[in-house]
This record gives C-alpha cells, sequence and structure tokens, in this order.
C-alpha cells in the first residue's frame, strides 16, 4: 500500500508577504492544516467528473489510431495540469482551462477538485485508493505565496525544495522514487534520463495507486487457456478466466457493455466490447462521454458468463506534452508566449516560467482476484532559456475498451483497450 508519509514535506514557512531573499523558498512548505473534511455535494462532483473524462475522451481520440494495447489515467493528467493552470494568467489562462473542460468559475473549480480528492483519499474498508501530489520546486527559485498555499490547501500538494541548478540528475532520481512510494513501486521512472536540467525551476506531480478486489471473484481453478483474436485477426492463445454471476448489462449499437464492480461498490472495471471482431475502429469513433452514456443506457442485472483474459499492461507512456498542445494548449508550452506570473513572477522575463514538458506513466494488472492500477503525472516547468434464463454469454476474446470509474460520480479514474492481452 502507498505511504502518503514516507517523506515529511519540509515546514519552513516564508514571509508573509513580498519575495523572500535570494536563495529562500516563497510561500508554505509546510503540509496541510486538519481541516473537518466536507462531502462534495452533486454539483462538485459533476463539475469535476464532467471535466476529467472530457479531457480523457479527447485524449483517447487522439491516441486511438496507434497500434497495441493503451491505458493511462485522465483523472490523474486532470489534476496535475489544474494545479498548473492555477498559477497561469490571460491568454495562457484561457487556453489551459479550455483543454482541461474548466467551465465557469477556475476557482470553483479548484474548490471541487480538491474537496473531491479528500473523499478519494478517504480510509475505505475494501478497497485502496490513494490520489497524491506534489510540487518540487528549485529552492533558489521564488515563487508566489498565494499559488503555494492554493496547491497546498486545495490539492494536497506540498512544496519540496530542490536544486535542480546544480544537481539537475540527482533530483530526478528523488521524484521518481517518490512516485514509485506512491505507486506501490509500480511507476519507477516517471521522469526519463535528461527529462530535467538546470533550467527546470518545478516538476508538479501527480500520482493515482488503486487496488481493489472483485466484488465477485474469478475461480482460480476455472482459468484455462483460451484463444484471443489479437487486432481482431490473428489467433493467440491466452490464459482465460470464466465466471458466470449477476453483472449489471446492456447492448446497444452492437455493443456489449457489462460493469464488474469491486468490493464496496463504489468502483467498477465497465467493459465495452464490440460484437464484431473487427469492431474496435467503429466502437472508438467518436468514443466521449455523450457515446458512453449511450452504450451504457439501459444497464440492468443479468446473468452472463463472462470469459474474459487475464491482462497486465506496464510501463504505459503517452507522448503527452504533444497530445496536449495538438489539443489546443499551445501557449503553455512557449518559452515566449506562457504566461504563468501566478506561480512565478520575477522581474527579468528570461527567468519567466513555462511547461518544457510532460510525462505520463500507467500500470494496470487484472486477474482472478481483482485489479491493480497506477498511474503518475508530471508537469516540467522550466526558465525560458424467475425461472432463471441462460446466460448471456460475454467471451472477451478480442480488442475491447475499459475503463475503471466510481460509480458515484462516474468519473473515469482509469482507461485504455486491450489489442493484446499477452
Amino acid at each position: 500500500m502507498p505511504m502518503q508519509t514516507a517523506d515529511p514535506p519540509n515546514e519552513n514557512v516564508a514571509p508573509p508577504s513580498g519575495h523572500p531573499a535570494a536563495g529562500e523558498m516563497a510561500g508554505f512548505t509546510a503540509p496541510p492544516a486538519n481541516a473537518a473534511v466536507v462531502a462534495p455535494t452533486s454539483v462538485e462532483f459533476e463539475r469535476f467528473s464532467a471535466a476529467a473524462n472530457a479531457l480523457g475522451f479527447d485524449i483517447y481520440g487522439k491516441l486511438r489510431g496507434n497500434e497495441g494495447n493503451l491505458f493511462f489515467s485522465p483523472a490523474s493528467i486532470e489534476i496535475a495540469f489544474a494545479m498548473t493552470a492555477s498559477g497561469a494568467r490571460t491568454a495562457t489562462a484561457t487556453e489551459m482551462n479550455r483543454v482541461l473542460h474548466v467551465g465557469g468559475s477556475p476557482d470553483a473549480f479548484h474548490q471541487s477538485a480538491g474537496r473531491i480528492l479528500t473523499g478519494m483519499n478517504a480510509p475505505h474498508a475494501d478497497y485502496e485508493l490513494a490520489v497524491v501530489n506534489r510540487l518540487f520546486g528549485e529552492q533558489t527559485y521564488r515563487f508566489e505565496a498565494p499559488f503555494l498555499a492554493m496547491t497546498r490547501d486545495t490539492y494536497r500538494a506540498p512544496l519540496e525544495p530542490m536544486d535542480f541548478v546544480g544537481a539537475a540528475e540527482p533530483g530526478r532520481l528523488r521524484i521518481n522514487r517518490w512516485v514509485a512510494t506512491q505507486t506501490n513501486d509500480r511507476i519507477r521512472d516517471l521522469l526519463p534520463p535528461a527529462s530535467l536540467d538546470a533550467f527546470t525551476r518545478l516538476v508538479l506531480v501527480n500520482a493515482v495507486y488503486f487496488l481493489g478486489k472483485w466484488e465477485r471473484p474469478f475461480a482460480t481453478s476455472r482459468t484455462q487457456p483460451g484463444y484471443f483474436y489479437v487486432g481482431g485477426t490473428d489467433r493467440q492463445t491466452t490464459p482465460m478466466m470464466h465466471l458466470t454471476a449477476r453483472f449489471q448489462y446492456a447492448e446497444n449499437d452492437g455493443v456489449q457493455v457489462f460493469e464488474m464492480p469491486y468490493q464496496g461498490g463504489e468502483l467498477a472495471m465497465t467493459i465495452l466490447l464490440p460484437r464484431d471482431r473487427n469492431g474496435l475502429v467503429a466502437l472508438e469513433s467518436g468514443l466521449d462521454a455523450g457515446k458512453l452514456t449511450r452504450l451504457t443506457r439501459g444497464l440492468h442485472a443479468q446473468e452472463i458468463a463472462v470469459s474474459l483474459p487475464k491482462f497486465k499492461i506496464e510501463n504505459a507512456r503517452i507522448p503527452l506534452s504533444a497530445v496536449m498542445q495538438d489539443l489546443g494548449m499551445r501557449l503553455a508550452f512557449s518559452s515566449d508566449g506562457a504566461d504563468f506570473t501566478g506561480i512565478g513572477n520575477p522581474p527579468n522575463s528570461d527567468q519567466r516560467l513555462f511547461i518544457s514538458n510532460a510525462f505520463h506513466e500507467a500500470f494496470i494488472k487484472v486477474d482472478e482476484e481483482g485489479t491493480e492500477a497506477a498511474a503518475a503525472t508530471a508537469v516540467v516547468m522550466a526558465t525560458r532559456g424467475a425461472m432463471p434464463a441462460p446466460p448471456t454469454e460475454v467471451v472477451v476474446d478480442h480488442p475491447f475498451v475499459f475503463l475503471i470509474r466510481d460509480t458515484r460520480t462516474h468519473t473515469v479514474l482509469f482507461l485504455g483497450r486491450v489489442s493484446d492481452p499477452r
């Protein structure tokens, strides 16, 4: 289980106003004060989940043309970039909020995200779910105190001082160790070699870890070799799990949809399986929150006989910088045009911040007992420089789309597809 307290945050407190002297950290680095947990309202749930889900399907749409398996965490990417956007100003903020689907007041959105994060990290008796954030900032850079206070209090993201100027590589290894700790060692190398340098000033990191057991587990004795049609055509042998039980089931537009809950009933895996072995392209075409709603319309408890491959997707990386810019977030990545003066506002324009890179990696393992999934996102900022009827058969023997989502809020925590379970 990830230990959120493995690395104690720095507890220095900066002066209450103005910038610190050179070599000191601005703002607060203390952990958030203990406060009463207030349950998010339905409006707050909708505000965050709608934005994260829309971004997730936008990203999926950009990547679906690539071959092979695909897996990432829309919630992780939304949170990491939302923290960054909170310090954006002028046209940079407008672009970022549009891509992130932050409608209405950005302040209200950040408040909603913070409340939902608190709820996600509440103790769960039946499963493990941790969504954690941290800022790693160059120790000589002058960050704006309101930004540090907001990310600390709202996103529970304390600031850890780093020496990127003199020791960028040790800093990269330090951040990767923190991510590995938070994800139960599933995400080990989020930041690749040479991804940080002497111009790095801030790395904003989000990590998500989930471990849940099926409410109705598969019997290992029933797992047998079976066929899976890789790419819809190439028949290969892979371990197939088998279970007959009552699940939420529907069929719409030639797609079989079923939902397998995890213990506790608050999270579930939703599988979208086209009837046609070559139907993945048609399923993925225009896949968004609206299409998901149409496909899941009419879900009802029904006895179904499930045949599902065991699968594991490791080191799933997506070209996040390119995708976010392709979606319209261009100014934030521009060394000349970015306006992040809400994060740092030095008098020398050469010391202004922009996003130099963004990284995302995910992991998932599905077996007879349940699911383990993890993901992490890093945004790197630099200076310029009745008689029971026969069960419905669902044989998942060809490419399919799957989601792990919160059944209460419908937030998509993880989204992916399996083209080859081997």
